[in-house]
């Protein structure tokens, strides 16, 4: 099975080049004859025309899917669209899944080049270490190639990781990263408490 991450919702030459190599990727096991379970990952974090993140990469697949011919029997593809971040891309996904997702022999996860090691080390809280060892593959694309952008990515990864692992920094860091990335400007002190009670309780944050 495979997890495609999102990289916001607008439409660009490496996003489709993006969603194509997943696809390619997708089609190697088509034609063996496989059955591929397809995740797109990614909530509502830019501005565009579509919902969410997953929204948008599913019209995308969709139209590179026919393009290309392949049997859309062989390919069940699903959307996750309230993830914010590497580590929620991964822990939603799961969750989207349940129990089955233990019945997979390799989990492929696609991302953007410079998200690998927060991606590893998601797969590592999520799934647990032998887990993530045995099972898990990354398929990687330079979706983002200006390198001040990806410097700062680089430097953030370390806080993130430190967040997977010690969970009342990456709360509060997760908060941040919600309120930034969903365009949230209203605060008041009791804001964080409210983001915590209730995507807690909806499962949707560890």
């Amino acid at each position: 099975m495979f997890i495609v991450d999102g990289y916001g919702k607008g439409i660009t030459p490496a996003k489709i080049k993006y969603i194509e190599l997943a696809v390619d990727r997708i089609a190697k096991f088509i034609i063996k004859g496989e059955h591929c379970i397809v995740i797109l990952t990614g909530g509502d974090t830019e501005n565009g025309i579509w919902k969410t993140e997953a929204e948008m990469m599913k019209v995308v697949a969709n139209r590179i899917i026919a393009n290309k011919g392949l049997p859309k029997n062989l390919i069940s593809i699903m959307t996750e669209e309230c993830a914010y971040n590497t580590l929620t891309n991964i822990y939603l996904s799961k969750q989207k899944l349940g129990a089955e997702i233990y019945d997979f022999d390799r989990i492929i996860i696609v991302c953007n080049e410079v998200h690998i090691i927060k991606n590893m080390f998601a797969c590592i809280k999520i799934f647990g270490r032998k887990m993530a060892c045995q099972k898990v593959t990354f398929h990687t694309f330079p979706l983002t190639k200006r390198f001040r952008e990806n410097v700062k990515t680089f430097l953030k990864t370390g806080f993130e990781v430190f967040g997977y692992f010690y969970r009342p920094f990456g709360r509060y860091l997760e908060y941040w990263q919600w309120r930034l990335r969903t365009g949230r400007n209203d605060r008041n002190r009791f804001d964080y408490w409210l983001f915590r009670l209730k995507y807690a309780k909806s499962g949707e944050l560890l």
